[in-house]
């Protein structure tokens, strides 16, 4: 009998097979890639294609399944300087499963990959990389907090913990993976998390209502993209179902924050969030509220920027 991974495999192959125009690389990546995909999976696929198209992303219903397709002119394959040049960039390939090569060259790549990120060069690039982006997320958080942005101090503590925690992973382990990450850095460090955070376990709202109340106001702004899609509003169902039933209320919480996350990142145009939420509707204000997005203190900016820094000490050992 065939495999939950092994059939959507099927379906990403089905999927290339029937593209216009053709298809010459493709891959597939996130659980499937992995080899750990389950009932709530989607694919990840990612296609290169033999004549010039313009780069997308399109989600879509194939086969009774969810594909979520990036599509992109075969020149844009990565070459080994690219990635040599920004390794942090290029992690997602270590856990990308080729389903269609040509002549050799992506699985080729692929292979050259995996050895260089798991260099001692590629490590150290990759370290100082999001060590920067932290650094500077914390600075910023602090300052949002003297600018009474308590909020957006929220978000921009948050965002650094997050970096760090997959900084840390993939560092450690070779993985890209959300629920690893919150498993195996966040869990670690679950006592100072439940102090500085947003979120509680003894919440009780519709998280999967409040997502679809963002993304409806979003759309009824005019605002198009691909995060819009009713198809997201799904995919976030079965993210949250997945989690329910294995009872991770916390990592639930965090994850469908960060989805919330990156629709006012996608839609704000630079805003800061206290001048986003000005133009949402009080009811909306309240559910991002309950969702996580509430003025944060000095002291949680701080206690969460003090673990980034800890986990890329972590993650600075682990290689050396």
């Amino acid at each position: 009998m065939r495999s939950r991974n092994e059939y959507l495999i099927h379906v990403a192959h089905q999927f290339i097979n029937n593209c216009e125009p053709e298809v010459v690389y493709a891959s597939v990546g996130g659980s499937v890639g992995r080899g750990e995909a389950d009932r709530y999976s989607d694919v990840d696929v990612t296609v290169f294609t033999k004549t010039a198209v313009t780069s997308k992303n399109i989600d879509l219903y194939y086969e009774k399944e969810i594909i979520q397709a990036e599509v992109l002119p075969a020149t844009q394959l990565p070459t080994k300087q690219a990635i040599r040049e920004e390794p942090w960039n290029y992690r997602f390939i270590t856990e990308t499963m080729i389903i269609k090569d040509t002549d050799g060259i992506y699985q080729a790549l692929r292979e050259w990959a995996i050895c260089y990120l798991n260099s001692v060069q590629a490590k150290q690039k990759m370290i100082q990389f999001v060590s920067a982006v932290v650094k500077e997320r914390c600075t910023y958080a602090v300052e949002c907090i003297h600018n009474h942005m308590t909020i957006s101090a929220n978000i921009t503590a948050m965002g650094a913990m997050a970096d760090a925690g997959f900084l840390y992973l993939f560092i450690r382990k070779q993985s890209c993976s959300t629920e690893a990450m919150f498993s195996e850095v966040i869990h670690n460090h679950k006592e100072t998390f439940m102090k500085a955070s947003p979120f509680s376990l003894s919440q009780d709202h519709n998280i999967s209502a409040c997502l679809r109340h963002f993304r409806q106001f979003l759309r009824k702004q005019g605002y198009n993209s691909n995060q819009l899609t009713d198809i997201h509003d799904v995919l976030c169902d079965k993210k949250i179902e997945r989690l329910n039933h294995a009872n991770h209320i916390l990592q639930l919480q965090w994850q469908m924050y960060g989805e919330a996350v990156g629709l006012y990142l996608e839609t704000a145009n630079g805003l800061p969030y206290e001048d986003f939420q000005k133009e949402l509707p009080l009811s909306l204000q309240k559910e991002l509220t309950m969702l996580g997005f509430s003025p944060f203190s000095m002291t949680q900016v701080e206690q969460l920027c003090s673990v980034s820094q800890e986990l890329i000490k972590k993650a600075t050992r682990t290689y050396q």
